[in-house]
């Protein structure tokens, strides 16, 4: 097509050019308030080539595994926010995302907060305690519902291994490691675990519990270093006492008890399945007999015999504590 002066006079040269040639190039030199460069772009499967996005930006659709989102490196320098929950392989620096959830941040699912993300190490949280003078790294307030009633658990481990042949040496669920003091500062107390005092709204308050059943290699709690070990309460001890009257030999396997030595009786064995050849039985006389005032123990595995310094007058009661 051409014009002349006299067609259309007031088209200028670059509109012209694309009304005859219309290439997103021509549209380009036509227009004076335009931003970016490169082709046109419709609304369905366009490619955008680092975009810079500097206000607020919402995408919209489902964001599920299925559809198919691709972001590569872009600079979010506004508030970003989507309308589903799944981001993948998307690093967000300094922007804070609104309400959604983020299923996987890389390829291998690792996660990092304040810090590079490490192969080894599936969530990182190495941010900066800062703020107040009281702060915390990690705090977990969630308010259990109505709907929970059998148990809650604010954080819990479990222990899953591959099923092929090898030997994990040892797997700890939770490890308090001391970190280093810096030069200048100094902590008064370190705590690996620390039981608020406050914790004692329920009918039943544990600091600690084991619930592990006996068996070799088990226990409910294992103290190896070599500090002492420091009880300011009461220390309780499962036990049986031997209901007065009773004077049978008696079965009672745990670390604490009594049994009753009848009129006349010198010796008494006790059957103990704690019990070995190795342990230390500390037996006191409870009952304050005429003759009967003290008991010596020979330890047996299995069992224990407990020898009075004479018959006793009267029943007499001993109580006895195992340690092993």
């Amino acid at each position: 097509m051409t014009y002349g002066s006299a067609g259309l006079p007031t088209i200028a040269g670059t509109l012209r050019a694309f009304l005859h040639t219309p290439t997103s190039a021509n549209l380009a030199a036509a227009v004076t308030n335009e931003t970016g460069s490169g082709a046109l772009v419709f609304g369905t499967t366009p490619t955008l080539t680092t975009p810079v996005i500097n206000t607020v930006a919402s995408v919209g659709g489902a964001w599920t595994a299925a559809a198919t989102w691709t972001l590569p490196a872009h600079t979010l320098g506004g508030t970003v926010s989507g309308g589903g929950n799944q981001l993948n392989n998307v690093i967000i620096g300094t922007v804070t995302p609104l309400a959604g959830a983020f299923t996987t941040l890389t390829a291998t699912s690792n996660i990092a907060v304040g810090s590079g993300i490490a192969s080894s190490v599936s969530f990182n949280v190495a941010k900066t305690i800062t703020g107040a003078t009281t702060s915390v790294g990690v705090y977990q307030a969630g308010t259990v519902q109505s709907d929970v009633t059998a148990a809650a658990y604010s954080f819990r481990s479990e222990i899953y291994t591959q099923a092929t042949a090898f030997t994990l040496a040892a797997y700890t669920h939770y490890a308090a490691k001391g970190g280093t003091i810096g030069a200048g500062s100094a902590v008064t107390t370190q705590a690996g675990f620390h039981v608020i005092s406050d914790l004692t709204g329920a009918t039943n308050n544990y600091g600690f519990r084991g619930s592990i059943p006996a068996a070799a290699g088990r226990y409910n709690c294992y103290m190896d270093g070599t500090a002492p070990n420091y009880f300011a309460g009461d220390m309780q001890f499962d036990k049986t006492v031997t209901a007065a009257g009773t004077t049978t030999p008696q079965t009672i396997n745990k670390n604490a008890g009594a049994v009753n030595f009848a009129a006349a009786d010198a010796s008494k064995v006790v059957t103990n399945s704690l019990v070995t050849a190795n342990s230390i039985i500390v037996a006191t006389v409870a009952t304050n007999d005429l003759t009967m005032k003290s008991v010596q123990v020979v330890a047996a595995a299995g069992s224990f015999t407990l020898y009075a310094n004479a018959a006793a007058t009267a029943e007499t009661r001993v109580n006895f504590l195992v340690i092993n």
